[in-house]
């Protein structure tokens, strides 16, 4: 850092105390998003793979919704509600897409 001019400098140390100042449990709420993200767009894949498959736009619709939905409650709650308790909810609403499709996958309809 004593290479960098003053502005740089003073840039640079504001974005690191950023990162010192936040909650350990912070980076770890970032992994659990990233997996429920990960877990509900496998899903949303299948439901888009089934519409295509057996030409039922239906679940297609669906997959758009579902997404839509997850987005918008997530930008509308971050303001109001504390992060580990979005994160919770963001958690069930995916646990719940992948019951449905899971369920839907073992019953055999995908033929």
């Amino acid at each position: 850092l004593n290479t960098l001019d003053a502005e740089t400098r003073s840039a640079t140390i504001e974005q690191l105390s950023a990162l010192w100042t936040t909650a350990p449990y912070m980076f770890f709420m970032g992994g659990i998003e990233r997996i429920s993200a990960f877990a509900l767009h496998i899903c949303l894949s299948y439901l888009v793979y089934k519409a295509l498959k057996n030409s039922k736009m239906v679940y297609f619709y669906l997959a758009i919704f579902l997404h839509f939905v997850v987005d918008a409650a997530t930008v509308l709650l971050s303001k109001t509600v504390p992060i580990p308790v979005l994160e919770a909810l963001l958690l069930i609403s995916v646990l719940a897409v992948c019951v449905f499709v899971r369920k839907d996958y073992a019953d055999g309809k995908l033929q």
